[in-house]
């Protein structure tokens, strides 16, 4: 498959339908409008080729490898606790934990910022909470707001130039506020984690998640809802979803100079870096595939399920002591460190008894 863009592309969808937008450019405005919203975005992927690359300017220096600015105005006059933000999704994911361990960790998530919604197992999977405090930066103004040539700054009437004010806003605070139709609003999201120019998050400490596994062929969405009315969505696919190349073979091109995305993978015995998979056209006959890992963060399946079990109960134990799941002591707003102390020890022992045990 080849796209302009390769080895991502990015879509829209509005009421004129879904089309592509444009990735890293700076003349293309990437205009949009739903029945809540009008506006432009701004989509930003390492990595990625285009117009500019906006890493090396708008946000030079930074970690970021994803960004997405969305600046316009809202059509209707809406209350800001009904606006909620985050990833939508249109089917079913793939490959997830047991209900049992992914239901606590959804309360955990949902106990942490009430109003939010964190429901993964359903046939529309969603992760969302509210757009002003899930947002990174937010910028209100009286006029048209420019986000291909600056960066934007903190600047609303929700927690002034202060971010973790205005993240720190609950719902009933956030019931005192409405968007209005005479003002521009500009909202930016990044992420240093999920890296879509190979279709993977990384986490310090831990081996990179293949998003493909959970995906499937459905796009990583950049979504923001009210009452189920889209305000936006955005969704960002990568080839590996549907047969190209995959993540280990992008991750030997880059290690590799004078290697382009359309030259054949070279022999794993031509170059000190090890592929550990490739396109099937790519094997000689004869040759054996290279061995299989157990799963995306090379650990077998047992060993994954029994530590996460384990570690929610002992988060669950060390917690408040009810029967009913609550939030653990790590979690909670105090500023006693013995209880994170104890908290980050029944992490540690429940990763070794789910070695052990597995």
């Amino acid at each position: 498959m080849v796209w302009p863009q390769s080895p991502v592309t990015a879509s829209l969808r509005d009421i004129r339908g879904s089309r592509n937008i444009e990735i890293n450019s700076k003349s293309v405005k990437n205009e949009f409008e739903t029945d809540l919203f009008k506006g432009q975005v701004l989509a930003c992927i390492r990595d990625v080729k285009g117009e500019v690359n906006p890493f090396e300017t708008l946000y030079a220096g930074d970690k970021r490898t994803l960004c997405f600015v969305v600046s316009g105005k809202f059509k209707q006059t809406i209350k800001c606790d009904d606006v909620l933000c985050g990833m939508q999704f249109d089917s079913c994911l793939k490959n997830l934990p047991w209900s049992v361990v992914l239901s606590p960790a959804e309360k955990i998530l949902t106990s942490l910022s009430p109003g939010s919604v964190a429901d993964l197992q359903s046939e529309r999977p969603k992760l969302l909470n509210f757009l002003v405090t899930g947002a990174d930066v937010v910028q209100t103004s009286s006029e048209y707001i420019d986000i291909f040539e600056n960066p934007l700054t903190e600047s609303s009437p929700f927690g002034g130039t202060s971010p973790s004010v205005r993240m720190s806003l609950t719902k009933s605070q956030l019931s005192a506020f409405a968007f209005s139709t005479s003002d521009y609003y500009a909202f930016e999201f990044w992420s240093d984690k999920i890296d879509l120019g190979s279709f993977c998050c990384n986490i310090p400490g831990l081996p990179r998640l293949d998003l493909c596994k959970y995906l499937g062929s459905q796009g990583y969405p950049v979504t923001a809802v009210c009452g189920g009315v889209p305000v936006w969505g955005f969704f960002i696919n990568h080839n590996v979803q549907f047969g190209g190349v995959d993540n280990d073979s992008l991750v030997f091109r880059k290690a590799v100079p004078n290697v382009k995305n359309d030259d054949p993978i070279p022999e794993a015995d031509s170059a000190p870096v090890v592929v550990h998979r490739r396109r099937l056209s790519s094997v000689p006959p004869g040759r054996p595939l290279p061995a299989k890992k157990n799963n995306s963060i090379g650990l077998p399946p047992t060993i994954c399920v029994v530590t996460l079990t384990i570690m929610v109960l002992l988060l669950w134990a060390n917690g408040t002591g009810r029967v009913s799941f609550s939030v653990p002591n790590c979690f909670a707003r105090s500023s006693d460190g013995a209880k994170l102390l104890d908290s980050a020890v029944c992490l540690g022992l429940a990763t070794v008894i789910g070695y052990v045990i597995a």
